[in-house]
C-alpha cells in the first residue's frame, strides 16, 4: 500500500522539526560557550590590567622614592638685572649679582636658561656662585649689553640631597 503524498509530506515535516530543534539546542550551546570564553577572557583582561597597573604603581613609588632622595630643591629665576661694570672690579665684563634662595653650593649647579642676543650679537653668560645666596651673571661687553643696561637673564639652581 502506498502512503499518501500528505503523510510523506508530514513525515518530512517532523524531521525537518526534529532537526531543526536539534540545530537550535546545538546554537544554544554555542552560544553558551561563547558567552563562558568571553566572561574568560574579560577576567582575563581585568587580571593583567590589575597585575599592570600595580607594577606601574609600584614602579612610580620606587622612582618618587629614589629621585626625591636624590633632589633636595629645583627652581627658575628669570630676573631684570641692570648690569654693573667689571667682576667685583676687576674689568673686560659686566656683571649682576642675583639673590637666591639658600643652597648649599657644594651639592647644587646652575643651568643657564637664556641668552642675551643683542644688535651687536651674543652677550655669552657665565654664572657662578657668589654665596650660598647670591649668583652672579656675567656678560661679555656687546654694543647694547652695557653697565646701566636692563636685561633679562634666566638659569636654574638644582640642589641635590
Amino acid at each position: 500500500m502506498s502512503t499518501s503524498l500528505l503523510a510523506q509530506s508530514l513525515a518530512k515535516l517532523g524531521e525537518l522539526a526534529t532537526s531543526l530543534g536539534t540545530a537550535l539546542t546545538n546554537i544554544a550551546g554555542v552560544q553558551t560557550t561563547a558567552n563562558t570564553i568571553r566572561t574568560d577572557v574579560t577576567s582575563a583582561r581585568d587580571n593583567v590590567n590589575a597585575t599592570t597597573n600595580a607594577a606601574r604603581d609600584n614602579v612610580k613609588s620606587h622612582v618618587t622614592s629614589a629621585v626625591g632622595g636624590i633632589v633636595r630643591q629645583s627652581y627658575t629665576v628669570l630676573p631684570t638685572v641692570i648690569w654693573l661694570n667689571g667682576n667685583g672690579g676687576a674689568g673686560g665684563v659686566i656683571y649682576a649679582d642675583i639673590p637666591i634662595g639658600a643652597v648649599n653650593v657644594n651639592k647644587a649647579f646652575i643651568q643657564p636658561q637664556r641668552l642675551l642676543i643683542s644688535q651687536g650679537g651674543i652677550a655669552y653668560l657665565t654664572y657662578r656662585f657668589i654665596s650660598s645666596t647670591v649668583v652672579r651673571v656675567e656678560a661679555s661687553y656687546g654694543s647694547n649689553v652695557t653697565a646701566g643696561s636692563n636685561w633679562v637673564v634666566g638659569f636654574s639652581v638644582t640642589e641635590f640631597s
